[in-house]
């Protein structure tokens, strides 16, 4: 067994607010093996994005963020000055923005921006821009050397978000962090993106922390799902037990709410009933416990504590302890 490569331990993050501190991530824990692919998944709001912010020390000022560890390569990115961790980030750690026309810049050309960020390697210009081209002919970019002269609004939705991957890959990173890479794209583009970073994965070896909620795309492209719901990550498994043995029910809810899923037309999509609780008063109990369909008595008194069910499989839900699970 090799050690993982990322291994985050009890992580929270607040943020100070006029109305009191947001506690927007709660003891979060999970590891990412080697050349695994994560997918973080949850409805709009539930911190998906900030705990992946928080790994690479992306936040706001009004944010404060405690962990037992966040160790990358035995390293707890914790303890380092911030010029080791930018030394770090699109080295040995990339990100992959949600919007590739606000992560590119749109004054300056996709050469000027691919050679910028190679400014750590010992390359002349030109081998740098024969490195850019050749990364942008292997997302699927045409004519790869005419087009580095080209600016960002110039190409489509599609083309912008394989130019994001390419710069991500440049530099041949361990961990790649993918926020919602596919939100503004349509269904067709989509699917080719998630080809797309597959296949590169595999080439490269490198591990994956795909943030979505989109759950086709994560049954197409994970090896293992980490659920969060309200700050809070409720179960993780792999891929296979978490579409097909889901024991949460709000993983469940979720689901079910998946077009994908749905084998005749109701006249509407199904939600799930209610709303996510306040993050600055948080509720006694089970955070899910107000929307739950299945709760108890004893959800209301105490939060529950991960359940194992299988090897790799866990849920934070009393329905286990209890035997109730259906």
């Amino acid at each position: 067994m090799t050690d993982p490569l990322l291994q985050i331990k009890n992580l929270s993050v607040d943020f100070a607010t006029d109305q009191g501190q947001l506690h927007a991530v709660r003891n979060a824990s999970f590891n990412v093996g080697q050349g695994k692919i994560i997918g973080l998944v949850g409805e709009s709001g539930c911190g998906k994005s900030t705990l992946a912010s928080a790994v690479i020390r992306l936040m706001d000022d009004n944010a404060t963020v405690r962990a037992d560890g966040i160790v990358f390569e035995k390293e707890n990115l914790m303890d380092l000055s911030s010029e080791k961790m930018r030394a770090m980030l699109g080295e040995k750690i990339s990100m992959i923005f949600q919007n590739p026309m606000t992560a590119l810049n749109p004054v300056l050309s996709i050469g000027t921006q691919m050679t910028d960020i190679q400014h750590r390697k010992k390359l002349s210009r030109a081998q740098k821009r024969e490195a850019a081209a050749a990364m942008l002919g292997k997302v699927g970019i045409p004519d790869p050397l005419e087009r580095l002269a080209q600016f960002p609004h110039e190409f489509s939705g599609g083309m912008r978000q394989r130019i994001c991957i390419a710069m991500a890959l440049l530099s041949r990173p361990a961990l790649i962090i993918a926020d919602e890479p596919t939100t503004a794209l349509d269904v067709t583009m989509e699917a080719q993106i998630v080809h797309l970073l597959k296949e590169l994965q595999q080439e490269m070896g490198c591990a994956i922390i795909c943030v979505s909620h989109h759950l086709g795309m994560i049954a197409e492209l994970c090896h293992e799902v980490v659920v969060m719901y309200a700050g809070q990550i409720i179960e993780q498994g792999e891929i296979r037990d978490i579409f097909k043995s889901a024991a949460h029910p709000y993983t469940r809810c979720l689901l079910a709410c998946d077009p994908a899923n749905i084998k005749e037309s109701p006249g509407h999509l199904p939600t799930i009933k209610g709303e996510i609780p306040n993050l600055i008063q948080l509720p006694q109990g089970c955070i899910f416990y107000d929307r739950c369909p299945e709760r108890l008595d004893l959800c209301a008194e105490r939060s529950p504590v991960p359940e194992p069910l299988k090897k790799g499989h866990w849920a934070a839900c009393h329905l286990i302890s209890k035997g109730r699970l259906s």
